[in-house]
């Protein structure tokens, strides 16, 4: 078999095509892992918050992927961007007040 390819460099498609398989199988490897976790997280949610508290899992997403937007793709993180995060962040302390007050029984 003739390992030269058109421009020469000694790498055979085959080879090619085996280190994108190879890194396609690292990419879903590593979804895999995000899912799952995230999978684990939402049961741990689940147990810890009531519905109200669990129908808020998706602000966390959406920080998420702010986060990675930011890390992976460079996005620029703005004033604005500061500022809508902390209004989701005060309107979810606001709502889930009642998870760290004290009950009134437990205070006597």
């Amino acid at each position: 078999m003739n390992t030269l390819n058109r421009s020469g460099s000694g790498l055979s498609t085959l080879t090619l095509w085996q280190g994108l398989l190879i890194a396609l199988s690292f990419a879903l490897a590593k979804f895999t892992c995000i899912t799952a976790l995230s999978y684990i997280m939402t049961f741990v949610m689940q147990q810890l918050t009531d519905g109200v508290g669990f129908s808020q899992v998706g602000y966390f997403v959406t920080l998420g992927g702010v986060i990675m937007g930011a890390l992976l793709f460079d996005e620029p993180i703005g004033f604005s961007l500061v500022l809508s995060v902390a209004l989701l962040f005060l309107g979810l302390a606001l709502m889930n007040r009642h998870l760290f007050s004290v009950p009134s029984r437990l205070s006597k």
